[in-house]
């Protein structure tokens, strides 16, 4: 093995004479083997810019949606209590007991579709991911509402006027009032966006 070395370094030595004895023959074909290195150097630096700014905009992406996600449970509830105020006649004089209903009526807004899961589910199966989606949903509701529940404050008939006029959109709830009702009755102030949302 000694001897393979010892004999391999002189060939070594002769092949980088020659390549420098070449690159000083020809000084255009090293300035090109130069430019050619840069360049790569370059792409390889731009190739890092590109895969940082991708990156960075996936991760915009993901965030907006995560946020889309959590604004439309929110405007989900502001549209119930909306369409609950269509179905009432003026005027409305809204008391703690009919908030307490609107309350239950959206919690419980799953229970037939939870039902039939339940029944077309075979004895010993385990439930669907939507059989425990709503019972998760449901289960999350009810905490909020024993914490405080977050609703515009329809016992204030200038609320109740703008809920009517509401054109769906997340940045116009700013014009509202909210409150957080607690399960026995007790009223809060409550802010826009709710837990920091904006």
């Amino acid at each position: 093995m000694l001897k393979a070395f010892l004999y391999d370094a002189p060939v070594d030595a002769m092949l980088i004479s020659n390549a420098s004895q070449e690159s000083q023959q020809n000084p255009e074909k090293a300035d090109q083997e130069a430019r050619q290195t840069q360049c790569s150097t370059r792409e390889s630096r731009n190739a890092k810019i590109l895969r940082r700014a991708s990156a960075r905009e996936d991760r915009i992406a993901r965030v907006a949606t995560s946020a889309m996600i959590a604004r439309q449970s929110f405007l989900d509830r502001v549209v119930h209590f909306q369409e609950c105020l269509e179905e009432l006649s003026e005027p409305i004089a809204m008391t703690d007991e009919d908030i307490v209903e609107l309350i239950h009526k959206w919690i419980h807004r799953s229970d037939d579709e939870l039902q039939e899961l339940q029944e077309e589910r075979r004895k010993g199966r385990p439930p669907s991911k939507r059989e425990e989606n709503l019972k998760q949903r449901t289960v999350t509701e009810e905490k909020e509402y024993r914490s405080g529940f977050w609703m515009p404050d329809v016992t204030q008939q200038e609320v109740r006027q703008q809920l009517k006029i509401w054109n769906g959109e997340w940045s116009s709830l700013s014009a509202l009032k909210f409150i957080r009702f607690l399960e026995g009755g007790t009223k809060q102030p409550s802010t826009f966006p709710p837990k920091g949302l904006s």
